[in-house]
């Protein structure tokens, strides 16, 4: 039976206020007991933005190097000046969701955020992996996981 790579795909905006935003990014990984990282991470330049993305595998790591290769392309492919940004993340998520339930047996979680020439950053996520904001010692999270027992999510699987 294939596993499910994405529960859905929300999408999230969130708008600095100022002109000026400096990103600093950092990575760290832990492979736990298994043989092999699950994990991956994706940083690119797509049109001269930044597009940044976190895959949690689970039960393999076909899917997680499949979604670092390919998410941030069928992101990009579809980008132009008619098309929104949320509409760009909806056909990416949904394009590598088709490929690797046909190609792959193990998933993966996803969460990705893209900043846009003012600055804003757009978020689409899929699963229980966050994205965290900080400003000046303050955190938030961008995101809300996706679980299987919270009562929009059952709902929405239910549907």
């Amino acid at each position: 039976m294939k596993k499910t790579l994405l529960l859905s795909s929300l999408f999230f905006l969130a708008t600095q206020l100022s002109a000026q935003v400096t990103v600093n990014y950092g990575l760290s990984t832990h492979q736990n007991k298994r043989p092999y990282q699950e994990d991956r991470f994706t940083h690119s330049l797509v049109y001269g933005n930044d597009f940044f993305a976190v895959y949690d595998g689970h039960g393999g790591d076909k899917t997680v190097s499949f979604l670092q290769d390919s998410l941030h392309q069928y992101f990009t492919e579809y980008r132009n000046d008619k098309s929104t940004i949320q509409t760009n993340f909806n056909i990416a998520f949904a394009k590598a969701e088709k490929y690797a339930l046909e190609n792959f047996d193990d998933g993966s979680t996803a969460v990705a955020g893209f900043i846009d020439i003012y600055n804003r950053l757009h978020c689409a996520w899929a699963g229980d992996s966050r994205l965290v904001l900080e400003n000046n010692g303050g955190v938030g999270f961008a995101t809300q996981d996706h679980k299987p027992d919270s009562s929009d999510e059952k709902l929405r699987i239910i549907k």
